[in-house]
């Protein structure tokens, strides 16, 4: 995953919130817990149409639909 990809939320718990909504990875989110950054735990910043939605998800919580090109 990177910058610029569509995704969409696949933990159910988040799923029934956003409701199958595509949203668009803004940038790593970076856990400010020791833990957190000792096991490698990947979050990004996902941005949604509707900005009530926007947060930030564990990588295992998302799929890509559509990646971003970059030449």
């Amino acid at each position: 995953m990177k910058i610029g990809d569509k995704v969409i939320v696949t933990n159910p718990l988040y799923a029934k919130i956003v409701n199958g909504a595509v949203g668009t990875i803004v940038a790593e989110h970076i856990p400010n817990s020791q833990w957190a950054m000792l096991h490698g735990v990947q979050m990004w910043a996902v941005e949604f149409d509707n900005p009530e939605l926007n947060y930030r998800f564990l990588e295992e919580d998302l799929t890509v639909v559509e990646s971003e090109v970059t030449e």
